[in-house]
């Protein structure tokens, strides 16, 4: 998987635009675009944040100041070279397989069976797995992604205090792909990775909560030996 090479894409890519290096930012996030289609929810995440700055300096603050373009400025011009990933990734598919959006058509082929539509957005067959083996691995596993999606989307508000509202869409954004993208939230956990800011909020709580990070900390390095452990065997981790 390329998770790892698209997160550290996409925390370098913000890390330069807070820099206001703009020009390698787009360039960093071309990496990002190009890896997965949740780089389309960076490149959008970055041009907000530029957007964001760029206002809060002329002393503008909430929600219309994040979507106001007025504020860019010519030199902000370079960041909008991150796009060029995912439209190279699309040029290609469609000269290749006449599809500029392959990657999205291929989810409703047989045995992913999880196309754009109700039957997905709605977890149809989530529902129906829980029906019928409701305390199965296979379906507490599930269950559990969906939680973290859930609970990714419950944390964007402290997201958005701590770190404004680019990066508050940012979450939405990704949380947002893995909850109608998936028709039993299979893999959610992995996408949430790229949820960077959730996990900087969520380590200022712990950072104020003593008695909560030692219980939380053990546990997640139990937690993490024991996918380790079970990686290493072959097991599917997902």
């Amino acid at each position: 998987y390329a998770d790892g090479l698209f997160v550290a894409a996409a925390v370098g890519a913000f890390v330069l635009v807070e820099r206001d290096r703009l020009f390698w930012a787009g360039v960093v996030g071309i990496v990002a675009t190009a890896g997965r289609p949740a780089g389309l929810v960076v490149a959008g995440a970055l041009v907000i944040r530029v957007i964001e700055r760029r206002n809060a300096a002329r002393g503008e603050r909430g929600l219309r100041a994040a979507f106001d373009p007025r504020g860019l400025r010519r030199s902000d011009a370079p960041i909008f070279v991150v796009f060029a990933g995912v439209g190279a990734w699309c040029a290609f598919l469609w000269a290749r397989f006449g599809d500029p959006l392959l990657f999205a058509t291929v989810e409703a082929s047989k045995g992913w069976d999880q196309g754009a539509g109700p039957s997905t957005w709605l977890k149809f067959k989530l529902l129906e797995t829980i029906e019928h083996n409701p305390f199965s691995a296979n379906t507490l596993n599930l269950v559990a992604q969906g939680v973290l999606v859930i609970g990714g989307l419950a944390l964007v508000p402290a997201v958005k205090r701590r770190f404004g509202w680019a990066y508050a869409l940012y979450v939405v954004g990704v949380c947002g792909m893995a909850l109608v993208g998936t028709k039993d939230f299979m893999g959610s956990g992995r996408y949430l990775l790229a949820c960077f800011p959730l996990f900087a909020v969520l380590g200022d709580l712990l950072a104020s909560r003593r008695r909560l990070r030692l219980a939380v900390v053990p546990l997640s390095l139990v937690a993490l030996l024991g996918m380790a452990m079970l990686f290493g065997r072959g097991s599917y981790l997902s």
